[in-house]
């Protein structure tokens, strides 16, 4: 399955936009606005993390400008009457954070000032999630948007996780208090080997 997909904004609907890559070939994704609003912010090229929905009626494309965006996006479809796009609906509508507190909190109110999201959708959003998004759960503090893929940040991020097999809250926890102390990659690694051991 494919993780990510890395490449330029050619076109940006209301809900969708264009990544073409550099062999010319441009994939449609369904979007939140915070996604949007990166990919605008952002001339260079662009990575997001990606998902696929094939259904009877046909398949839909989803990108996301961080991992964790898309980790709260999963969370959402597992919920029996929320759909993809009910998922990004939400997820435009509501900062990822914000979410995660309603649901924590049973936040029906914030919840349900999302368009087309009803009481009854709220209330079965937060008894089928808030168990999952405790304080042992999703991790919130950390939520951060996807910068270059060769930022020291995120190369040191992905060493902790993909090399070193931590947890991507956690990695992203320990590199972000030991980045002002780091000069290269090597000791931004090893400083945040400290602060998680």
């Amino acid at each position: 399955m494919i993780g990510y997909i890395k490449g330029f904004v050619t076109e940006i609907g209301e809900d969708t936009l264009f990544i073409e890559n550099r062999s010319g070939f441009a994939m449609e994704l369904q979007v939140s606005n915070k996604t949007i609003s990166f990919c605008k912010n952002n001339n260079d090229e662009v990575k997001l993390y990606y998902y696929i929905v094939s259904r009877e009626e046909g398949i839909s494309t989803f990108g996301f400008y961080s991992k964790e965006e898309k980790d709260i996006f999963l969370q959402l479809i597992t919920v029996s009457s929320v759909g993809p796009k009910a998922a990004i609906s939400i997820l435009s509508s509501i900062d990822i954070n914000e979410l995660v507190t309603a649901i924590r909190t049973q936040n029906i109110k914030m919840l349900t000032a999302v368009k087309g999201i009803g009481k009854k959708t709220a209330e079965r959003i937060v008894l089928e999630l808030k168990e999952k998004f405790s304080d042992s759960g999703v991790q919130i503090d950390f939520f951060t948007p996807i910068e270059e893929e060769s930022s020291m940040f995120n190369d040191a991020v992905n060493t902790l996780v993909d090399g070193l097999g931590f947890s991507r809250q956690e990695a992203v926890r320990a590199v972000k208090m030991s980045e002002k102390q780091a000069t290269s990659l090597e000791e931004l690694v090893r400083l945040a080997l400290q602060v998680i051991r």
